[in-house]
């Protein structure tokens, strides 16, 4: 019995097809890498702490119906430096939420790749560089009721 060549050619081109997938399934395809490590901003400047950075979290991995947003910062802080192995140090849940935190440069960038952090930022010192003598707007210790 000989078959027809369209016939021959679909058979081939499924027995093809099972090949391939066979392979990929059973051989495991290409390694596959964990998510990349994400960019910390400031990081290696000249006043940079080392060991010490600032997360800022996304809106939406601290909004929680039911709970106060405070709370939820917190949770999210706690848990996210748990995980990546830092400690919390101090909590924002105010201009932002977010939190600082001691951790290794590797735990930071592994952390700044996570999809609940918006981003993270290396901690800087900051120096005074100037004073100002005679300000204009300074304090004159009027209250809002003499200023009517």
């Amino acid at each position: 019995m000989t078959l027809r060549t369209p016939v021959r050619r679909a058979l081939a081109a499924g027995l093809f097809a099972a090949l391939a997938t066979a392979t990929v399934v059973v051989g495991g395809g290409p390694a596959i890498a964990g998510p990349p490590p994400g960019e910390i901003r400031l990081a290696g400047s000249a006043d940079a702490v080392p060991g010490s950075y600032l997360v800022v979290l996304k809106d939406s991995a601290v909004t929680v119906r039911g709970v106060p947003r405070a709370a939820a910062t917190g949770g999210k802080a706690r848990s996210l430096a748990h995980t990546y192995g830092g400690t919390l140090r101090q909590l924002y849940v105010s201009a932002l939420s977010g939190f600082s935190a001691r951790m290794s440069e590797s735990a930071a960038k592994r952390l700044a790749a996570d999809p609940a952090v918006a981003y993270v930022e290396q901690d800087q010192v900051v120096r005074l560089a100037a004073t100002q003598t005679g300000a204009t707007w300074a304090w004159t210790g009027s209250t809002s009721a003499t200023c009517r």
